[in-house]
């Protein structure tokens, strides 16, 4: 009887440590290709708002189409930063993301807004701080031997923007979450053969 109540409460136990360790075990396992993929070039990314909270012109369920470009500026592989321009409805942000963990990235970065202030418009008159954070989910080994990052997901945070202005701030911020795949570049032509 004593030896199967040992039994149990090893076994507990066991599933315990299991439940706390499954989410870090789950993000080590990452492929060999996804751990090796680089983020390089233009990406074509679908997105969608799961927040905005006074943000004029935006609402919770809208979908978006951007342009992400990334820079990797290591000769080879995955690089432990990279530059990301990512575009918005009114502007592109130059951003570094660093990276975490095989295949996951994150980095903080911030713009100016546009406010109205007793009717008169002030192109930078918030500024919105905000996070983002991606994690390759698909590659592909390439031609040339390299690994390309195929796909991957990213979530964009901003908890608060701080008005540059004389007027009363109300609560105002906003998050969504993105899919990104590369854009396929466009092939050569071919050369016309002379006297066709």
């Amino acid at each position: 009887m004593r030896r199967a109540s040992t039994t149990r409460a090893a076994c507990g136990l066991i599933l315990a440590l299991a439940g706390l360790l499954g989410p870090s075990a789950a993000r080590a396992a990452v492929s060999p290709e996804i751990a090796a993929a680089r983020l390089q070039g233009n990406y074509a990314v679908s997105g969608v708002v799961t927040q905005a909270v006074g943000v004029a012109g935006e609402h919770r369920g809208q979908q978006v189409q951007r342009t992400w470009s990334f820079i990797s500026p290591c000769a080879t592989g995955a690089c432990p930063v990279l530059g990301l321009h990512r575009q918005r409805e009114s502007g592109t942000d130059p951003l570094f993301l660093r990276q975490v963990s095989p295949g996951r990235y994150t980095g903080a970065g911030i713009f100016a807004a546009p406010v109205r202030c007793h009717g008169r418009p002030y192109r930078q008159g918030s500024v919105v701080p905000y996070t983002i954070t991606l994690t390759i989910t698909t590659a592909a080994p390439q031609p040339d031997g390299s690994i390309l990052a195929t796909g991957f997901s990213a979530a964009y945070r901003n908890r608060g923007r701080i008005g540059h202005t004389r007027c009363y701030s109300p609560p105002s911020y906003d998050s969504a979450r993105y899919l990104g795949v590369p854009v396929a570049p466009v092939p050569p032509v071919p050369p016309v053969p002379p006297g066709s």
